[in-house]
């Protein structure tokens, strides 16, 4: 397994997206320049597809859906 992910109710989801907001309003995000977001992007990308190409031989399903 991947991640264990919790169900949430409503106003769960809303302290999330409000914490989510507040992150990238006052975080780096915003003042990055589109190279160096871009290649934090690619960074991730890389790691996801890194953690599937490990996980296919184990048929596991990497995002945990069943």
């Amino acid at each position: 397994m991947i991640a264990d992910v919790a169900e949430a109710e409503k106003a769960d989801v809303d302290v999330a997206v409000k914490a989510a907001r507040k992150a990238f309003d006052e975080g780096p995000w915003p003042r990055m320049s589109g190279y160096v977001s871009i290649h934090h992007v690619s960074l991730n990308v890389h790691i996801i597809v890194h953690i599937i190409d490990v996980n296919v031989d184990r048929n596991v399903c990497p995002c945990a859906c069943g």
